[in-house]
């Protein structure tokens, strides 16, 4: 699931580092504000995505952790 999320922000950087240049060319009106909402749309992309990232490393550490605690409370109770 990392790999998806790192290469959908990657993407998404690609995309807006490639289209800058070409969106600020003419901006009035309609095209501002077109072009506003785009930037703005790909920058919540690129940031859904490395939360996702983070989500997804902290919730595998934490089933880790929870599943070597239950191991040794399990291998406690049976020399008991």
């Amino acid at each position: 699931m990392r790999l998806r999320y790192g290469l959908s922000a990657l993407l998404a950087l690609i995309l807006l580092g490639y289209s800058a240049p070409l969106l600020t060319e003419r901006l009035t009106g309609t095209s501002l504000l077109f072009v506003s909402i785009w930037v703005v749309f790909c920058v919540a992309v690129i940031v859904g995505n490395i939360t996702a990232i983070i989500k997804v490393t902290r919730n595998k550490k934490e089933l880790q952790k929870s599943a070597h605690s239950q191991t040794v409370k399990a291998r406690n109770r049976v020399r008991m």
